[in-house]
């Protein structure tokens, strides 16, 4: 099996760059089409996904639904309605729009769909995530967010820049970060280590990290103590959106138990893990 494949089956994740072209195209017969572009487990995450969706106009992958894990979903290209309920209307449901240059989080076990309102498909990057075998103290709640607002020119400093978007805790995080940051033409974002997990989307511009190139809308994806940097080698202002993955020291239990967590998750969800235990019990009756 090769390293992408392995990354790919729910493995243990690298460092690595993921390549995305925009717009995601569907052939006639095809209204949903989704990537996966990586799938695994890191340090302190029991899993991290990422995935890139096209949906058609009018269409909804799924009925309304909930995960077990909390999400960030960024429209890259398109429109789209967030479908999600609400017990204190009187027909549960709503809907609030979602255009290109926004994204949402919304928390574990938030019930929600989506639905493209734009004559051209809608393409979207959805991350999704979860720590441990349960979630620990999650509320069902959403926030939007965009990602293109205004920056000065003037606040660089170096050649770079960086907007704080939010900082918050989440059910499974201590802190999920986020911002918006701009590397000018030459300039380098210097080698560091991180003490958390970071995913980078780039948005506008082209950098080079790993020894690879960059572009948009193509996904970073750094491990927590390992080596990153990158350098901006086009001749436009590098513009990306950054998400930074701090995890309660509590549960910072280490890449064995994040794998036992993830099959015992994939068990459960095709339903194996049930009858598994159902034939236990009954050969001791």
């Amino acid at each position: 099996m090769q390293r992408n494949d392995k990354i790919k089956s729910g493995l243990l994740l690298y460092n690595q760059v993921y390549p995305l072209r925009i717009p995601l195209l569907l052939s006639i017969d095809e209204t949903f089409k989704q990537h996966t572009l990586f799938n695994g487990i890191t340090e302190g995450l029991s899993e991290i996904s990422c995935h890139a969706a096209a949906l058609s106009f009018g269409y909804s992958p799924h009925a309304p639904h909930s995960h077990k894990g909390e999400h960030l979903l960024i429209l890259l290209s398109g429109n789209l309605n967030l479908i999600f309920m609400d017990e204190l209307s009187s027909d549960k449901l709503k809907s609030i729009p979602i255009k290109k240059g926004q994204f949402i989080y919304y928390s574990s076990y938030f019930t929600h769909a989506i639905k493209t309102t734009s004559k051209a498909p809608a393409n979207y990057l959805i991350f999704s995530w979860y720590v441990g075998l349960k979630n620990i103290a999650s509320f069902p709640t959403f926030n939007c967010f965009n990602m293109f607002d205004k920056i000065e020119y003037s606040d660089f400093k170096n050649g770079f820049y960086s907007q704080d978007i939010f900082k918050r805790t989440t059910g499974y995080l201590k802190k999920l970060n986020c911002n918006i940051s701009i590397l000018m033409p030459g300039v380098d974002y210097k080698p560091h280590i991180d003490t958390y997990d970071v995913a980078i989307v780039i948005l506008e511009g082209e950098v080079e990290t790993m020894g690879q190139k960059v572009k948009p809308y193509d996904v970073i994806f750094w491990l927590r103590g390992e080596h990153n940097g990158m350098q901006n080698i086009g001749t436009t202002p590098a513009r990306y959106i950054v998400f930074e993955f701090h995890i309660f020291n509590k549960v910072l239990t280490g890449k064995i138990f994040n794998i036992f967590s993830y099959l015992l998750t994939r068990l459960s969800e095709k339903g194996r893990l049930k009858r598994k235990l159902k034939k236990f019990f009954k050969f001791f009756k």
